[in-house]
C-alpha cells in the first residue's frame, strides 16, 4: 500500500511539471485560472468649428482741452476664439468711420490708434495675449504689424496677426485704444463706428 501512495504522488508532480510555461493559478477549490490579455482599438473623432472675434462692446474717452495736444486711452480686451482646429493662424483688421458731432457740427480731426500700452500712444508694444478662462490655448505669435497702428477711416488695416500653428483656443488680447486729440479740436461730443474683423491666416 505504501508503494502505491508514493506512485500516486509522483504522478501528480509530473502532471504539474508538464504544464510548462503556461501561467496558471490553482485556487483553494482546485480550479485552474489562466492569465489572458487582449487589445482594443480606441478612436477619437475631433471636429473643428468656427473662428470668431468679440471686439469691445463700446469705446469711450473723456478729455478737457488745455491748449496742448493730448492723448487719452480706453483699455478694453479683444477676444478671438479659434475653434477651427486647423492651426492656420488668423489676423484681425480694424477700421473706423470719421468721428463727427451734430451740435455743433464738426468732424474730429485727431486720430484713433491701437497698441499694447496703457501709458503711451506712441508705444511700439503689441497687445499682450493670454488664454481665456477655461481654455487651454496656444498663445499667438504676433508678426508683421507695426505699433502703434493708426486706424484708417478709408479701408481697413491689420492690427494683429497670429502666425500659423498659434492662436488656438480662446485668446484675450489686452488692446489699448488711443485717441490723439489736437489742441484746436472743437469742443463737442463725437461719435462714430469702429469695425473689427477676423480672417483665417496670419
Amino acid at each position: 500500500m505504501r508503494t502505491r501512495r508514493r506512485a500516486a504522488r509522483r504522478v501528480w508532480q509530473a502532471s504539474c511539471l508538464g504544464l510548462g510555461a503556461a501561467a496558471v493559478a490553482v485556487t483553494a477549490s482546485g480550479v485552474v485560472v489562466e492569465d489572458a490579455s487582449a487589445t482594443t482599438t480606441a478612436t477619437a473623432d475631433i471636429s473643428g468649428s468656427t473662428l470668431t472675434v468679440t471686439p469691445p462692446s463700446s469705446l469711450s474717452w473723456s478729455d478737457t482741452l488745455d491748449g496742448i495736444d493730448q492723448s487719452v486711452v480706453d483699455t478694453v480686451p479683444t477676444t478671438v476664439i479659434d475653434s477651427t482646429g486647423s492651426g492656420s493662424g488668423w489676423n484681425l483688421t480694424i477700421s473706423t468711420t470719421s468721428l463727427t458731432s451734430s451740435s455743433p457740427s464738426a468732424t474730429f480731426g485727431g486720430s484713433l490708434l491701437v497698441d499694447g500700452s496703457s501709458s503711451s500712444s506712441t508705444s511700439s508694444t503689441a497687445p499682450s495675449a493670454s488664454c481665456g478662462t477655461g481654455s487651454t490655448c496656444t498663445l499667438p505669435t504676433d508678426s508683421g504689424v507695426t505699433y502703434p497702428l493708426t486706424v484708417p477711416t478709408s479701408g481697413s488695416a491689420k492690427f494683429y496677426s497670429s502666425a500659423s500653428g498659434t492662436g488656438l483656443g480662446t485668446i484675450d488680447l489686452a488692446t489699448d485704444f488711443w485717441l490723439d486729440i489736437p489742441a484746436n479740436t472743437i469742443a463737442a461730443t463725437y461719435s462714430g463706428t469702429v469695425t473689427v474683423a477676423v480672417s483665417t491666416g496670419p
